[in-house]
Formats: structure tokens, C-alpha cells, sequence
């Protein structure tokens, strides 16, 4: 937070201008001042950021504001109709009533007010900005039945543990990330007119379970796994699940962005029949000691496997090897540099040169054929008795990768 704060004084004070110069400012019925900005042609007001960057004051408010439904100025009567961007981030305030006039609440407006626990959103509210609430402390929250977007990071970091979507929603897209990082959260439901943005309940740790109301026409749950509707993408494995392991469908063609942020599973079988690993898919998933990448795949996300700082083995059966983002991404690499550094690659026989010439894959600081490193043969996904993973787990049937089966490497393709 200290660094949000930092980082926003910093960026106002290099742009300049009258960003966040009111327009007016009049006192709520407690006293308390509220600035605002004319919006709608001067008909209609919006909170605005109390402070002025150029003196660095700060937005600064008592604990509790009630915001107005309407404000008198010279006479005329303006109804209050967003809360602006920015109005109150930063402002040490833990309690806020907004009024039913209010139609938007726009970017950051309440972002990193940790003293806020509740809010009642009104329900004449149509959008909730990106980062709108990111950083309070709020514990629960209903979703108007007219908002229709919500942005990215809208609520990401609050102890959320209850998320309800009102009944009657219109077309409602959840950003990317918005209820991400939410602890306590244990369920989520999702009903049939609701889009969903990618990690918007990534990273909750007690998230065990998505719900999909049964009429939805683009998503369905599987033991508490999001897919879309013809289980050809997965797109939320949630994180309090306890599973060790996990099978990928044989449906799924995509695992779309961030559907494994941050997951604690020590294994994930990829099934054959997937050609896309997105953005951030398997980020930060700690647990994974190896990974096997099937010959179909033909695009790989950047940061798809960065953070998975424990991996050992990358095992690609990918004949001709497609670019992806090595070391030289800036922070967008498809692997760690940890990863780069310390696991090893093993790809086909007779592919060594392909990957140790292609981007990002020739970074890995240790490239194997197959057929070398005493790994002996390559057999059919059979059952047998004896079978490790690398890490010394024992399990009922090879899994696709290098097993450990009566004592030998075996990789199985």
C-alpha cells in the first residue's frame, strides 16, 4: 500500500496539469467537505479527489462520509450521479454510504481504504471500475442486478467470503482478476447471463468450489472446476482444492489464462488433446516439481510457468519447437530464470538442436534428448505396478513424462 501511494504521488507530480483539480466543493450535511467535477453538460456532479498534488496534500477524509444524493450550488440543485476516479483511494476513511443517485463507480475510486469492511452498492449502479475496491477490507459483497461490468482488480485483496451475484443481472462481465486474492472466500456461484474474466477467483486459498447456475450458455462446473460449456476450455481450477494431482480432461483444447494461478497441486497431467497454455496459467504454482507439454501444444503464454520455482523437469514432446518468451522478456518470461537455470529440458531425439536454436526454449541452461540421461525407452500410457514421479510419490498408472517405474526412468509419451 505505502507503495501504491508512493507510486501515485510520483506519477502525479510527472504528468502535471489539473488532474485532479474540482470543480467545486460543498459540505455533506455532517460538515464534511466533498470535491466535485460538472459532468453530463454540467447537469450532474462527480466525487472527485479531495487533495491537490501540488502541494502533496493528501485525500484526506474523516472516518465516516455519506455522500449526497444531491448537492445545492449557487442555487440550483445537481444530483450526484459517479464517484470519480481515484475520489477516495488512500483516504484512511472506514465507512462510506453511497447515495441511489449513483450510476458508475469509476477506477480506483476506493482502492486501498483498508478500514472499509462493508459497502452497500446501490442499485442503480451500472459499472464498478478497474481496481475500484482493491485493498479494502471488505467482507462481503452483492452485486446489483443492473451493474454490467466490473473491471479488473475490482475487489482483488479484500477477505471476502461472500461474493453474490443479484438475481436478474444483464450481461455482466467480470474483469480479469476482480475477486482475486480474496481469503475466506470458500464458494463461488455464477449465474447464466455472467461473463467471466480471466483469474477473477484466482488465487482465493479457500476457493474450493465454482458453482454454474444450470442454464448458463457459456460455462459449467465439474467438481467445482470452471470449463466453458462444451468442456473445451478449462478456465478456474480453484485454489483451496486439495487435491495433489490433477487430470485435465480429454475435451479440454485450451487451458486459458491463469486457470492454475497460484494452485498448490504437485502434479497436473496435461492431456494430448491441448494446443494453447495461456498467460499465467500455471504462475506461481509452487507445488510442481515436473511438467510434461504434449506434442499438440503450438502456443505457450508468456509467465505461463514463471513462479513454479520447484520444477526439476520440463518435458516438451514438441517435435518442432515455437518461439516463447525467454530471459531477455523483462519479467514476461514463459518460465523462471530459476527454471532456465537449474531444470532440464528434455525434448525428443533428435530435436536438440532445434531447441537449443529456438527462442526461449534455448535458455534452458540444460537441454536432454529422451533417449540419453538414463531414460530408457518411451511406452504407451499403460497400467503396471511401481510407478514414481520424480519426487518419490507412488501412483496407480504412469502419468505422461518421466516416471520411475521398477527402478528405471521411463518416459511415457
Amino acid at each position: 500500500v505505502v507503495f501504491k501511494r508512493l507510486f501515485i504521488m510520483l506519477i502525479l507530480c510527472i504528468i502535471g496539469g489539473n488532474v485532479f483539480a474540482h470543480d467545486i466543493e460543498v459540505a455533506n450535511a455532517d460538515g464534511v467537505m466533498i470535491c466535485y467535477n460538472w459532468n453530463n453538460d454540467k447537469t450532474e456532479l462527480t466525487v472527485t479527489y479531495r487533495g491537490d498534488y501540488v502541494t502533496a496534500q493528501l485525500n484526506w477524509y474523516p472516518s465516516k462520509v455519506i455522500i449526497p444524493e444531491s448537492v445545492e450550488y449557487n442555487g440550483s440543485i445537481y444530483n450526484v450521479t459517479a464517484i470519480g476516479y481515484y475520489a477516495f483511494g488512500f483516504s484512511g476513511i472506514n465507512s462510506v454510504v453511497i447515495p441511489p443517485s449513483v450510476t458508475s463507480i469509476e477506477d480506483y475510486a476506493f482502492v486501498a481504504c483498508g478500514g472499509i469492511t462493508s459497502i452497500i452498492i446501490p442499485e442503480n449502479v451500472i459499472t464498478i471500475g478497474n481496481n475500484a475496491f482493491e485493498d479494502c477490507s471488505l467482507k462481503a459483497v452483492t452485486i446489483p442486478s443492473k451493474v454490467t461490468s466490473i473491471g479488473n482488480h475490482a475487489f482483488n485483496g479484500n477477505p471476502l467470503t461472500s461474493v453474490i451475484f443479484s438475481n436478474g443481472s444483464n450481461g455482466l462481465t467480470i474483469g480479469a482478476f476482480a475477486f482475486a486474492n480474496s481469503w475466506g472466500l470458500t464458494s463461488v456461484t455464477i449465474p447464466n447471463n455472467v461473463t467471466y474474466g480471466y483469474g477473477a477467483f484466482g488465487a482465493c486459498p479457500d476457493l474450493t468450489s465454482i458453482i454454474v447456475e444450470d442454464d448458463n450458455p457459456n460455462y459449467v462446473s465439474v467438481d467445482g472446476v470452471l470449463y466453458s460449456k462444451d468442456m473445451t476450455k478449462i478456465l478456474c481450477y480453484p485454489k483451496g482444492k486439495t487435491n495433489n494431482s490433477f487430470s485435465i480432461p480429454n475435451s479440454v483444447t485450451c487451458i486459458e489464462n491463469s486457470s492454475f494461478f497460484s494452485c498448490d497441486l504437485q502434479s497436473v497431467d496435461i492431456p494430448n488433446s491441448v494446443v494453447a497454455i495461456g498467460k499465467y496459467a500455471f504462475e506461481f504454482c509452487n507445488g510442481l516439481t515436473s511438467v510434461t507439454i504434449p506434442d499438440a501444444v503450438t502456443y505457450i503464454g508468456e509467465q505461463a510457468f514463471q513462479g513454479c520455482d520447484l520444477l526439476t523437469s520440463v518435458i516438451s514432446l514438441i517435435d518442432n519447437p515455437f518461439e516463447i518468451v525467454g530471459k531477455a522478456g523483462e519479467g514476461r518470461s514463459t518460465f523462471s530464470e530459476s527454471t532456465f537455470e537449474n531444470a532440464t529440458l528434455y525434448v525428443p531425439n533428435g530435436c536438440f538442436d532445434k531447441y537449443k536454436t529456438t527462442d526461449g526454449w534455448k535458455d534452458f541452461k540444460n537441454i536432454t534428448e529422451s533417449g540419453s540421461s538414463g531414460i530408457d525407452m518411451v511406452i504407451s500410457n499403460k497400467k503396471t505396478n511401481q510407478i514414481y514421479d520424480l519426487s518419490g510419490r507412488k501412483a496407480d498408472r504412469p502419468q505422461k513424462g518421466i516416471n520411475i517405474i521398477d527402478g528405471k526412468k521411463i518416459l511415457v509419451k
